[in-house]
């Protein structure tokens, strides 16, 4: 009464509950009879904002289904705490124990959420009843029955081999599996291989799994030419026995008629073969929708809008805190009374906007929306006789109604605070184990041993980056000796080349953009003779002149002949030249990260460990006899030797990524460097 008191007023709908509509007590329980309890997930975990680089799968496959998870094992925990509980039945006028039957869990849309709760909860061996459909194909048992047929369908795949080999038809383990990996590991080799090469070569108890699956799956495989799929299933069933250890698990009835309903599918309305019935699984999306019953002893799990009228025990209110609606992204609304409202487009402009009408249908439709949300929520808290479980994500301040996105939104949780729950009062009872008593295994004790003090052999180099670049991986650079100017960046403050406040910075990008867009062919007359400082200066200023960039302000005519005229230039004709070449390679540990200033030592020793080395190449010559050129451009004031030392590494990083790419011996390899600021060029030794 408190919480509808607040929420439904007629300023937000048709109701003013305090004059008219308070609820008054019946007489069929006790005062304070039953329990109300309001429980919250928590708030997910934020993604951590990573910032550019490498994919990490690690981090990416945590995010997926963790709250629902924890959704669907809170409501789990809180079915086996009612169903060790009693609560009074008024007519019988006694307590009695809570049975599955009395249990039911409403959610506000068919579609869903309330479809993986049905999910879950089945696969956690609860038997569910439920109204909407469920799609059979997301269940454990079903996923391995299509990863059966697939294989024998196609049996050179590793991950349905996989799958098969631990279900009944294989009956191993991870442990067996995992034998078979170490056994064979080589990179290149595919898993399914190493299995055969296992069970032909090894004696040990998980070759002799092998061999036996090998032997029946075999077996199956030729049955498949004559059997349909329907057929085939039925026979794996009756032969693995796997319908006996169905049966032995809690709610393993529900598993075998998802199965038979699986097998159905195959065989209407014609039978077919497996390969034309993984087709039609791929045809409907592997969607099979299926309609849980678990029996009459079950949970029932529906909507709150199904669920008006009827009454039930205990009522579990699922994930109130799950917004109501997405963005409606209808083109064309229909308002009863103003017609139609659509979005306005602009046909020159390319664009779509809403218009008054269609602002003015929003705001009716939302106001309309609210009010039966907030009605249907009325009828999910009405619908308990007993117990009632309110879920929500976290607690949230209680906003306008009339705005409200969420159930959450419609809460006062000052009126809920003494049901809150405060701890774990939810955690699942621990099974009873009986004491096994026996000779101890020495060599299994000694397993054990070896696999609790195992020790990862390169520890401390678990953080060593995968990929890596000549910036990260350089030393700072320090201040430099000829000029005592600062050489912290790529291009150095101050110089000759200002125009009109522009920094030497861009001049340094416009001489480079220069030179990446220039056509080296230029340079040569017809005859392949260099065209000499006159006729380049012409070739120049023509660009210049041509050219209608800002940036080409800020070039110099004479400078540019005088980088052209370099002998790195000038032995360019008849070589095939990559401008900008970018390039990603594998290199050793030892030759890149050890070498960064205060590495590990240690890193050297790491002969087989190799790191993703990233980079970019001003511009790559190759000639036909293959020798092979890099010439690096740089924007300093600093001289021939200067560059040399301060550059040698990044070079001799790029001619290791440029001899391994090419395959090209290093010592065919040349580096130069020319320095725009002076138009000079330093060879590297």
């Amino acid at each position: 009464n408190a919480q509808f008191t607040l929420a439904m007023t007629p300023r937000v709908c048709d109701v003013d509950y305090a004059r008219g509509s308070v609820m008054e007590k019946g007489g069929r329980y006790e005062t304070n009879c039953g329990n109300a309890a309001i429980h919250f997930l928590g708030e997910e975990e934020k993604e951590e904002r990573l910032g550019r680089g490498v994919y990490s799968v690690k981090a990416e496959a945590g995010k997926k289904g963790s709250s629902e998870s924890l959704l669907a094992k809170t409501i789990r925990a809180i079915i086996e705490e009612e169903r060790r509980s009693k609560f009074f039945d008024p007519d019988i006028g006694e307590y009695r124990e809570v049975r599955y039957s009395d249990i039911a869990v409403l959610s506000r849309k068919k579609q869903g959420q309330i479809a993986r709760t049905v999910e879950s909860l089945a696969a956690e061996g609860v038997p569910v009843t439920a109204a909407s459909a469920v799609n059979i194909c997301d269940f454990s048992e079903i996923k391995m029955l299509i990863d059966l047929l697939s294989l024998i369908d196609n049996a050179e795949q590793d991950i349905p081999l996989c799958s098969v080999l631990l279900s009944a038809v294989g009956g191993m383990t991870a442990d067996d599996l995992t034998n078979i990996r170490l056994a064979y590991n080589q990179r290149e080799m595919p898993f399914r291989k190493a299995s055969k090469l296992y069970a032909a070569e090894q004696t040990d108890l998980t070759a002799h799994k092998l061999k036996k699956f090998y032997e029946y799956f075999e077996s199956i495989r030729k049955l498949s030419r004559v059997l349909d799929a329907g057929e085939l299933l039925l026979k794996i069933l009756s032969d693995t026995r796997m319908e006996a250890e169905l049966l032995t698990r809690l709610n393993g009835v529900a598993a075998l008629k998802r199965i038979h309903r699986f097998i159905e599918e195959a065989v209407t309305p014609e039978p077919l073969c497996v390969h034309a019935f993984l087709e039609r699984l791929r045809d409907l999306n592997y969607k099979i929708e299926y309609s849980e019953n678990g029996g009459e002893d079950s949970v029932k799990v529906l909507t709150m809008h199904s669920s008006k009228g009827l009454e039930y025990p205990i009522v579990i209110l699922d994930n109130l805190s799950a917004p109501f609606r997405g963005l409606d992204h209808d083109e064309v609304y229909v308002e009863e009374k103003y017609g139609l409202a659509a979005n306005a487009f602009d046909t020159e402009k390319m664009t779509k906007s809403s218009t008054l009408l269609r602002r003015l249908h929003e705001l009716r439709e939302a106001e309309s929306s609210i009010a039966d949300d907030l009605n249907l929520y009325y009828v999910a808290l009405t619908r308990a006789k007993y117990g009632l479980h309110m879920i929500f994500t976290e607690r949230t301040a209680m906003a306008d109604v009339k705005y409200a996105r969420s159930f959450a939104e419609f809460t006062d949780f000052s009126v809920w605070e003494e049901y809150i729950v405060q701890d774990e009062l939810f955690d699942l009872p621990k099974q009873e184990r009986a004491a096994l008593v026996f000779r101890p295994d020495e060599e299994l004790a000694r397993g054990i041993m070896r696999a609790f003090t195992w020790e990862y052999p390169f520890k401390g180099y678990e953080n060593l980056p995968v990929k890596s670049s000549a910036t990260q991986l350089l030393p700072e650079y320090s201040l430099v000796t000829e000029d005592n100017i600062t050489q912290g960046s790529l291009f150095d403050e101050g110089g000759d080349y200002s125009a009109k406040g522009e920094t030497s910075k861009e001049a340094g990008v416009a001489y480079h953009a220069f030179l990446e867009s220039f056509d080296f062919a230029l340079l040569y007359d017809e005859n392949g003779a260099f065209v000499g400082r006159e006729r380049l200066t012409e070739i120049v200023e023509k660009i210049q002149n041509e050219g209608g960039r800002v940036e080409m302000k800020l070039l110099s005519a004479p400078k540019i002949v005088e980088i052209l005229s370099n002998p790195a230039f000038r032995a360019l004709r008849g070589k095939r030249l990559y401008k900008e070449q970018q390039f990603l390679v594998s290199l050793p540990v030892k030759d890149t990260y050890a070498k960064k200033e205060g590495a590990d030592p240690a890193l050297f020793e790491l002969a087989n460990e190799e790191i993703i080395f990233q980079g970019a190449i001003d511009l790559l010559a190759v000639g036909e006899d293959g020798e092979v050129q890099i010439i690096d451009y740089k924007f300093s004031k600093g001289g021939a030797e200067y560059l040399r030392s301060r550059y040698r590494p990044q070079l001799d990083l790029y001619k290791q990524a440029v001899a391994k790419i090419m395959r090209v011996d290093p010592k065919r390899i040349q580096c130069s460097i020319v320095n725009i600021y002076h138009g000079f060029q330093a060879d590297m030794d």
